[in-house]
This record gives structure tokens, sequence and C-alpha cells, in this order.
């Protein structure tokens, strides 16, 4: 950081010819905004009739039908401010570009614009998986859960064939599940106990990648 010394001298001398003063600068610095203060991240539902029936990036898709990466964002969000809600933060998001249009009627949230849009998010990254997940991907999902909220991408149906794109917010985890806050109807349950594949118990099969968004 700059020393303000370094622009002002410490001693300011002024005077008229008759008369004649001097000031001293006893301390100087810049002014800066006081950290984030971050809270538990408030459990928002899509259903709720507040804004179930609010269209997304201009196409007809509503926060109730598709909004579940919009919810979570803003359960994130609502970290560092807990005066939000989804109804709020997607209209924010609809003036200012922050969905991508996908075939001229899919609004998708534009995970990299989030930061020039709301400036205490961080987007860190993403990752996405196509096979069984290994011990050393779960370990990696555990690590960032330890460190903040954390959005993962599932299977909205995992009994039925093909992939129905669903996020959730994991907050925490066991020895054998992860913690959720489920947008869908913004219950805090197991990953396992609500997605679970079948009979098979395992975590392996119910992640499918994550988005790391994080309150700066």
């Amino acid at each position: 950081m700059a020393d303000l010394k370094n622009y002002v001298s410490q001693t300011i001398h002024v005077g008229n010819g008759e008369w004649w003063a001097e000031y001293g600068l006893v301390a100087s610095g810049w002014n800066e905004e006081p950290p984030t203060e971050l809270h538990a991240p408030l459990t928002f539902a899509q259903q709720d009739p507040r804004w179930k029936n609010e269209l997304m990036g201009g196409v007809y898709q509503t926060i109730g039908g598709y909004g579940c990466a919009m919810v979570c964002a803003c359960m994130v969000y609502s970290q560092g401010n807990t005066d939000i809600t989804p109804r709020e933060f997607n209209a924010v998001l609809n003036s200012n570009a922050g969905y991508n249009i996908i075939g001229g009627n899919e609004a998708h949230l534009a995970w990299d614009r989030l930061p020039a849009i709301f400036s205490s998010l961080e987007f860190v990254g993403r990752r996405t998986w196509t096979r069984l997940l290994e011990d050393v991907d779960i370990q990696e999902v555990y690590t960032k859960i330890d460190a903040h909220p954390l959005i993962l991408y599932i299977d909205f149906r995992p009994n039925v064939a093909g992939m129905q794109t669903h996020f959730v917010l994991a907050t925490g985890y066991t020895d054998t599940d992860i913690e959720i806050i489920d947008p869908w109807e913004g219950v805090r349950v197991g990953l396992m106990a609500r997605y679970g594949r079948g009979g098979d118990d395992t975590l392996k099969r119910a992640i499918w990648g994550y988005r790391e968004l994080v309150v700066s």
C-alpha cells in the first residue's frame, strides 16, 4: 500500500506576508472498506410463491422450474448480504446479462460473469466428472466444503435414465453423506438420503461436479 506521506508534506506552511502558520500532519492513511462479515447461508426454495413464477434471462423459464443454480448462488451471496432474496438476485442478473441463453429458450447461469455483477462474489472455478469418482475426488470435495459452502452438480432423478441437471449447496459432511440445502424445496437433508442411486450408497455415484463460488 502506498504511503500518503509520499504525496503530502508532513509540515504545511501558509501565510500572506503579514501573518504565517504551520500545520503538522499528525497521521495519514487510506480509507478501506471493512471486510465482509460472513454468516451462515440463508435457506431459500425455488418453489417459494414470492418468486417461483419469476422469469430468468428473458426466456420462458421460471425460478420454480429451472432456478436451482441461481438459488444456490443466491444462498452463497447471502453469507455477506442477509437482505437478499432470489427474486432480487434474479432481477439483478436479468439486468446485467447474468444468464447465457442456450438455443434461444434456456437460461443458464453465467458463473464466470457473477463477480462483475456482484463485487463480493468470486468464482474460483468448476469441476465436472464423467466417470465414477475416486477417493481423491471425494477428498477434494470435502476439503472445499471445509473452507466454504460448495455448490454441487448432481442428477435430480438418479434412478431415471439420462441426466437431469440439478445443483445443491453442500454445507457439511459425515463419513457417509454430505449435508446439503436443496433449493428445490429449501430443505436441509443428506445428499445420499435424497439423491442416492437406488441401493448404491456411495457418494462416488452421486456427485457429478461442483461450482466453487465464494464471498470475498
